[in-house]
């Protein structure tokens, strides 16, 4: 025997799941599907705006919602914002220069590591002269080299060793 409910049933089940009843609820209407459904006042004044959590997810993926969060979340408003921080060196080492840069390097040493001639695989393009200390050098083609991970690895300049050694001199 099968339980076949009326479209009646089923939305008075609905409304008594809820837990909410017009006598201590606020009347809404839903933006997507437009039912009249209750909420408790505490959701009517947090801006509910949907029946049901299918409802809410198709809300969810219109441009008008996206938007509304974009703007919630850009900038200053972003809750991981720093005051606008982010070092120069990372948005130099991140832009189409930047991609382009090491797409070249690789293109004109064939896609094989300088040093060991290991060709493909996981290669890095290297500043023979460092990227934080030459800025006039960042994007010349002839101060780059194509290296495999464990000899960038091994390179006098990988992850700032050129740095800790100037430190300990009193260069820099």
């Amino acid at each position: 025997m099968s339980n076949k409910w009326t479209a009646e049933s089923r939305e008075k089940m609905s409304i008594s799941a809820r837990k909410s009843h017009p006598r201590n609820g606020v009347e809404l209407s839903c933006i997507i599907c437009n039912v009249l459904f209750y909420a408790e006042p505490s959701f009517a004044k947090r801006g509910a705006k949907c029946c049901s959590r299918q409802c809410s997810c198709i809300y969810r993926k219109t441009p008008e919602f996206r938007e509304r969060m974009r703007e919630k979340l850009v900038g200053a408003k972003c809750h991981f914002w720093k005051g606008g921080v982010t070092p120069l060196n990372k948005i130099d080492r991140e832009s189409a220069i930047g991609m382009w840069w090491r797409q070249e390097i690789k293109k004109r040493d064939d896609f094989t590591c300088q040093l060991c001639r290991q060709r493909g695989g996981e290669l890095h393009s290297d500043h023979i002269v460092p990227f934080s200390l030459a800025p006039e050098l960042r994007w010349v083609l002839t101060n780059g080299r194509t290296l495999c991970v464990t000899c960038h690895r091994n390179t006098a300049t990988f992850g700032g060793k050129m740095h800790k050694l100037l430190r300990l001199a009193g260069v820099a």
